[in-house]
């Protein structure tokens, strides 16, 4: 928990869950956050069923954005996943905080690989499942995942019976199939970022500082979240 508040107390940034203050009582140490309506990022989808393009680029421009900040920090949530992403208000959809920075840690100085393994199931980097050692592009491979569940409304692993050791092990292999019932009404460009994010060899992968300046988020969307122009990638 003294890393969490150490990393909490760093971060400035209007997507990021924001601390002000801990104090100590006899048994518990309290952390002061703001009170956060919306909910779960995770309970919003299971409503929505999914996202439109354009509240998808919105939200996701956002959460990009304050990983990019987050990772010029040093510092990699490990943790990503809707759950942990808080809607400010029950009225707007897009108003994101990241939060639970429990499992969150600092790169060294010399950005040395991480190895321990935490996360959940699902959204974890391949690399990590594999002992092969992480950075911050292990927050990115979550994103994906995350980007994939808004827009399609499907699980990128998906196990009968809620198998747990299968889908770490599918997660692993990192076998991701885009099918055209899923993707067919999304964008070129929606999907050419998520299959950037999703890349299994961790040096192709795109960085969030990268991802900020994709097509994808200068895209002209209608009312009804529809691209109004589109373009093969």
């Amino acid at each position: 928990m003294l890393l969490e508040i150490d990393i909490l107390r760093e971060l400035d940034h209007p997507n990021v869950i924001k601390l002000y203050c801990v104090y100590e009582s006899q048994k518990y140490i309290h952390l002061l956050m703001p009170y956060l309506e919306g909910g779960e990022l995770f309970d919003r989808i299971r409503r929505k069923g999914l996202y439109n393009e354009k509240d998808a680029s919105v939200v996701m421009h956002k959460f990009v954005d304050a990983l990019a900040y987050m990772h010029s920090k040093s510092v990699v949530h490990r943790d990503l996943k809707p759950e942990n992403l808080i809607l400010a208000s029950k009225e707007d959809c897009t108003d994101l905080r990241i939060a639970d920075f429990g499992l969150a840690t600092y790169m060294d100085a010399a950005w040395s690989p991480l190895f321990q393994r935490c996360g959940s199931p699902g959204y974890v980097a391949p690399e990590l499942l594999a002992d092969k050692g992480y950075d911050t592009g292990a927050d990115m491979f979550s994103t994906g995942v995350i980007m994939y569940v808004m827009l399609t409304g499907r699980s990128v692993f998906k196990t009968a019976g809620n198998d747990v050791h299968m889908l770490i092990r599918m997660n692993e292999k990192c076998d991701i199939e885009f099918p055209h019932k899923l993707w067919e009404s999304i964008t070129p460009e929606a999907k050419d970022l998520c299959e950037k994010m999703l890349e299994k060899e961790p040096k192709n992968r795109i960085t969030a500082q990268a991802a900020i300046d994709h097509p994808w988020f200068k895209m002209d969307f209608d009312n009804h979240g529809q691209a109004l122009t589109t373009k093969v990638l």
